[in-house]
């Protein structure tokens, strides 16, 4: 009888506490799901209106200025940008969602 093995591979991505805080807390405030592939996807479909809220300098696998796509990984800074950008840009979501006609409209704080 053959076997098959399985092995399957978990990343976690810690966070410090008020980090985990404040991008949850801003995500439940617009009814946006906290995922990391949610916040990733804010994140991109802000960088290619060029609104590029999570500097690349906050990325420490990257290491030039000029990449397409956003620079976030889930990195607890990172979290905390995208927190203080969602909270000032609330109105703009629609049912946890920024149409793109909205993003235009972004307003980045650092």
């Amino acid at each position: 009888m053959d076997k098959i093995i399985v092995v399957v591979f978990f990343t976690f991505l810690s966070l410090s506490a008020s980090a985990a805080d404040n991008i949850f807390s801003a995500c439940k405030a617009v009814k946006m799901l906290c995922s990391y592939n949610e916040r990733f996807d804010l994140a991109n479909r802000l960088s290619k209106t060029g609104k590029r809220i999570i500097p690349v300098s906050t990325n420490p696998y990257i290491h030039e200025e000029n990449i397409e796509g956003t620079a976030f990984i889930g990195r607890p800074l990172q979290n905390e940008i995208l927190a203080r950008n969602i909270v000032k840009n609330k109105k703009l979501f629609v049912h946890g969602y920024v149409p793109d006609e909205s993003l235009k409209k972004w307003v980045q704080v650092p």
